[in-house]
Order: C-alpha cells, then structure tokens, then sequence
C-alpha cells in the first residue's frame, strides 16, 4: 500500500500560505504587468499522491484533477522559458519536472531551468534529488542557481497582459490538501519510496 506522510499545507492553515517574501515579489510582478499571478493547486484527492503539479503518481479515471493538466502545459509551452524550483528537489519538484521533460519538444528543452538553489531534498532522499538534478542535465535542460540565471531577459521579455509577450513562468510545487513538505518526517510506503529514488522513463525522441 501506498503510504503519505503527516497532512501539512492543509488549505485554510499558514502551510498553505505563499511565504512573505515570495508572494512580495509575486504581487509586484502582478502589480507591475497589471495581470494576477496564477495558482494551480494539487493534491485534491485523498486516494492518491499528487507530488507533481502537473498530475497524480496514479490517475483516477473518476477524478479529473488527478489528470495530466494538459491546458497548464500548453501555457507553459508558449513561455520564453520555464523556471521551476520549490519544494521538495528529491519528490514534487523532480515530479514535476520530468512530467515536463516527458512531452516537451526535445529541440527545447533548455527553456526549462531548474533552479537547484531553491530547493532541497526530503531528509535521506539526498541520492534521489543528486540523480534528479544529473538526469535533468543530462536531458538538456538548463540547470543553475537563481544567483546565475540571468533574470533580466524574462522581465524585458515579460508585457502586460494583452500585450501578447511570454514572460517566464516560475512553478514553485507545493501541496494543497496532502502531505509533501521536506520537512516533516518520512512514512513513504515501499512504492513511493522507489520511485523517487528511480528515475522516470521518458518517451522517444519527439
């Protein structure tokens, strides 16, 4: 059986909230565009682990939610480049972004940036999140710190809305209603255990 850990970020509790700092700079950029910043939340659905933001670990053919978030993705696609961090690096941030590097173009694969400064591994999940980050560079995708990534092309980059431009988009995965957070103790179950652990097969060249 598969195993969660304690409930955090329940919704309605200061675990679900943005942190300060981050949504200061979340409502600046809105402000600054005069566009709202989107949340998509995840983890909806008690009968089955949801670490990626993109889709649950087993899809419930009754639950929707638990699906590939097919019009997120095609959003993401029309980004200049995608900048993903959060956490956990070992669990929902390695989740989400193979889900990513699974159906994004190939030839494109360096607009995904992971940002290994923002974000850490859960507690005895350090090999897992060190393979994640070889795999990911591996792939082609742009792997850097926040201190390195030139942030000066997404905000010239970034217009208003309306105005057509595609500003980066920042995906920072965290749970709403499940358990997630690098923090709290471990009581995975074997199954969730190996797959963090081994990395996700991807799908032939595109």
């Amino acid at each position: 059986p598969l195993h969660h850990r304690p409930e955090h970020c329940l919704v309605g509790t200061n675990g679900h909230a943005v942190v300060d700092d981050v949504n200061a700079a979340c409502q600046a950029w809105a402000g600054s565009r005069a566009c709202a910043v989107e949340y998509v939340l995840k983890g909806n659905n008690a009968l089955t682990e949801h670490y990626s933001a993109m889709r649950a670990d087993v899809e419930r053919p009754d639950d929707l939610r638990t699906h590939f978030n097919t019009a997120l993705f095609e959003r993401l696609c029309k980004a200049e480049r995608v900048v993903v961090c959060g956490q956990a690096l070992s669990h929902c941030v390695a989740f989400t972004m193979r889900d990513l590097v699974e159906r994004w173009p190939n030839k494109q694969l360096q607009k995904l940036v992971l940002l290994t400064d923002c974000a850490s591994p859960v507690g005895g999940f350090d090999d897992a999140a060190r393979t994640f980050v070889e795999e990911m560079t591996a792939a082609g995708v742009t792997v850097t710190t926040s201190g390195q990534l030139e942030w000066s092309g997404a905000g010239k980059s970034a217009g208003a809305a309306g105005t057509g431009a595609s500003p980066a988009v920042v995906i920072s995965p965290m749970p709403a209603e499940r358990p997630g957070h690098h923090d709290l103790p471990e009581v995975l179950g074997p199954e969730t255990e190996a797959r963090a652990k081994k990395p996700r097969k991807t799908s032939p060249t595109r």
